[in-house]
């Protein structure tokens, strides 16, 4: 999140666990009042005078009597995206992509067990190799000795175009597609453009530029 403060340590009938997540809320004032109002909740992690977005996924996940049935009714409730990743009280990894599959949730793999990154590029810097991506909506059950999906990928995806185009590392890969060589791709497509409508001039040579 770039706002709210997470991990948060949260302790429900479903147990003690942590919780983070990448997304946004569209509609989060209206969850907000609904789970005030038909729950008798309330809140306590306040960000910048507001509704902590982890806490209200949490508090609609702790509806429910396991976590994929929580994480099922959070993600349905939630207009925009919300990835999650939960560590219980036993050491287990819960790990969601978000409805729709807007930002990816990717499986990492070597001789010692499993990690989940949002970046693949990060666990392969610890030399884990690709084990799977998660689909839109799949949520799985991490530990060291296996993957366990706890519920199946929808038939639907609208991934963000702008993990390509702009904040994606240029070493990731998402859906199998490198970042860097769809950067090239969208430059030379775009240079294509420009000479078809006569409005590039006469060039020797193209390179990238470091965005920063």
């Amino acid at each position: 999140s770039d706002s709210d403060a997470q991990p948060l340590l949260v302790r429900s009938k479903l147990g003690l666990y942590a919780i983070c997540i990448i997304g946004l809320i569209n509609n989060k004032e209206k969850l907000v009042e609904d789970y005030l109002f038909s729950n008798g909740g309330h809140f306590g992690a306040m960000t910048n005078e507001g509704i902590n977005s982890t806490e209200l996924v949490a508090a609609m996940i702790n509806q429910k009597d396991n976590f994929a049935d929580g994480i099922a009714y959070a993600q349905s409730l939630i207009d925009g995206s919300a990835s999650i990743l939960i560590l219980t009280n036993e050491g287990k990894i819960i790990a969601a992509r978000d409805q729709l599959g807007r930002t990816p949730v990717l499986i990492g793999r070597n001789d010692d067990g499993y990690c989940v990154s949002f970046e693949d590029f990060a666990y392969k810097k610890l030399e884990y190799a690709d084990d799977k991506e998660l689909g839109a909506g799949e949520i799985i059950e991490l530990t060291a000795d296996g993957v366990t999906v706890l519920r199946s990928a929808g038939d639907k995806m609208k991934i963000c175009a702008f993990l390509w185009s702009y904040y994606g590392y240029s070493t990731s890969c998402y859906e199998g597609v490198n970042v860097e060589v769809m950067r090239y791709k969208n430059g030379k497509i775009m240079a294509q453009a420009d000479r078809e409508n006569n409005v590039a001039p006469e060039i020797d040579d193209l390179s990238g530029v470091p965005e920063s």
